[in-house]
């Protein structure tokens, strides 16, 4: 069984932004100022776990994942998505 690491976990969520057309980093710097970049997908970790949220409007942001699991819970949905999401292209063209 393959060990689901930090930084692999941090591809796949890179890879999601990426085919979704999303922003590939939650700020940009505008001045003195960081602008969040509303639809940015990223990593939550908290309390010994991670979940997958998602940038909104004002610099908030929401919970994709339902609970808040292990690296390889995370990874699995996020895997589930881009497999949905290819799929449906496939579905479309």
């Amino acid at each position: 069984m393959m060990t689901i690491t930090k930084s692999e976990l941090e591809k796949s969520v890179d890879r999601l932004n990426l085919v979704l057309g999303k922003p590939t980093q939650p700020y940009v710097k505008n001045g003195d100022m960081l602008l969040p970049q509303e639809g940015h997908y990223f990593l939550d970790w908290a309390y010994g776990g991670v979940k997958l949220s998602q940038m909104c409007g004002g610099g908030g942001c929401r919970d994709i994942s339902v609970i808040r699991g292990t690296k390889r819970e995370c990874y699995y949905q996020i895997q589930a998505a881009l497999a949905i999401i290819t799929q449906e292209r496939l579905c479309d063209a």
